[in-house]
């Protein structure tokens, strides 16, 4: 193990094995405001803490290594000095609590499955769980006292098995008497797949939620992201709708259903279509599925993120990957930098519908085509014209999108070329 206190850290992982931490009067430093996944300042502060039990992920996908990475800011920790509140009994550490409920479910969940073994298992009591929220400012008395999880987050931390009662958000650094650090069970990324144990805990979870896999809502389910065509689709999507349902598929918006439902929909499905977002991290709260999963992907690469988390829970999936990213033109406020997840992608229509009709006997006709070639106009043009006239916190960074955007739009096929005012 190395570690770098100036950057990330990184070490060999070759399992999927949690492990268990107990510290005394352990010090938990709240998230800043300008924390991310990907640089996490905030957490246990302890020499006596292996890095294992710090905030970590694996490398990304483009990166030339293939490595679990320690993402808590070393040197942030290291430097931190404040004022300390004690707290006493016997406290859980959860982790963070990132805002994205893709990331929510990839990164922020996996400590849960200590709460069960402990307090069931191993008769501890704990006075609480600890968490850290992600927020881009600080917040004052008022709204650390009114702070609430959106629903949905409320919901996968009860599924979970984390009782409303125990869930205790830090806004100020505390020390604790005594305090359980889990280890990540899985991590985004990861190329390993989940062990028994925790998929075990998770099969557990779907139990006392009453998922079960006899109870079919749909047989055959198309899960559609066309109610965030500008925050991170695929252009042509409500073309493809039409031609997923004229072929017996069910038209599934997650975000209009609550969390059970989602997870019943999937356990009882037979075959699932995917387009390529947060709803397929929810897949990461159930232990195994009997159907047949396709993943239309947004980003070439996607496989390399998703591969160990299905190959855990189905028999079959298959990603159709034939697919380009045009430069991102969402520009978050205080950020120098563009949101990659918010980008269109635009499908190679040949090879989709081809796909569609081998892999899942859709039945395509010449106008299906002709109608997802005007969709996909339409839809990067509604793109490029929104965030165009946005105002972004830093014009630099939008005016150099803008012009990447174009330039790598104009070198596309001709199907795909449009021409934009400037």
């Amino acid at each position: 193990m190395t570690k770098n206190p100036s950057g990330a850290s990184h070490y060999n992982h070759k399992s999927a094995s949690a492990d268990l931490c107990e510290l005394q009067n352990a010090v938990v430093i709240p998230l800043a405001p300008n924390s991310n996944p990907n640089n996490v300042k905030g957490g246990v502060k302890s020499s006596r803490l292996d890095e294992k039990f710090l905030q970590c992920r694996w490398s990304a996908v483009h990166s030339s290594k293939a490595s679990l990475e320690t993402v808590t800011d070393l040197t942030y920790m290291q430097q931190w000095s404040g004022k300390l509140s004690h707290q006493k009994g016997r406290y859980l550490f959860g982790g963070p609590i990132f805002k994205n409920f893709g990331h929510f479910l990839a990164e922020s969940i996996h400590r849960t499955w200590a709460y069960e073994t402990q307090e069931k298992k191993n008769n501890v009591n704990y006075r609480g769980v600890i968490f850290l929220p992600q927020n881009t400012k600080k917040l004052n008395f008022i709204q650390r006292l009114n702070y609430k999880l959106p629903p949905i987050f409320k919901e996968t931390l009860h599924y979970l098995g984390i009782p409303k009662s125990k869930i205790k958000f830090l806004f100020s650094a505390k020390s604790f008497e005594s305090l359980d650090i889990p280890q990540q069970a899985s991590h985004f990324r990861s190329p390993v797949p989940i062990n028994d144990s925790y998929k075990s805990y998770l099969l557990r979870c779907e139990k006392r939620n009453g998922i079960v896999s006899n109870v079919h809502n749909h047989k055959k389910v198309y899960v559609s992201r066309t109610h965030f065509s500008l925050r991170g689709a695929f252009a042509g999507e409500s073309t493809l709708e039409a031609v997923f349902k004229r072929n017996g598929f069910h038209i599934f918006y997650p975000e209009q259903h609550t969390l059970l439902q989602q997870l019943q929909t999937y356990k009882g499905a037979e075959e699932i279509v995917f387009a390529e977002g947060g709803a397929l991290h929810v897949l990461e709260l159930l232990g195994e599925l009997s159907a047949d999963i396709y993943i239309i992907a947004r980003r070439p690469k996607s496989p390399a993120v998703f591969n160990a988390m299905l190959e855990a829970r189905v028999t079959k999936f298959m990603f159709f990957t034939a697919v380009i990213t045009l430069p991102s033109l969402f520009v978050p406020k205080r950020s120098n930098r563009t949101a990659h997840g918010s980008a269109i992608s635009l499908l190679n229509y040949n090879e989709l519908f081809e796909f569609l009709s081998k892999e899942l006997q859709i039945k395509v006709n010449i106008s299906d085509i002709e109608e997802f070639k005007k969709a996909t106009r339409r839809d990067v043009d509604l793109y490029y014209a929104h965030y165009k006239t946005l105002i972004p916190g830093d014009e630099s960074v939008k005016a150099k999108a803008i012009q990447n955007f174009i330039t790598q739009l104009r070198s596309l096929p001709d199907f795909l070329e449009h021409q934009f005012n400037n």
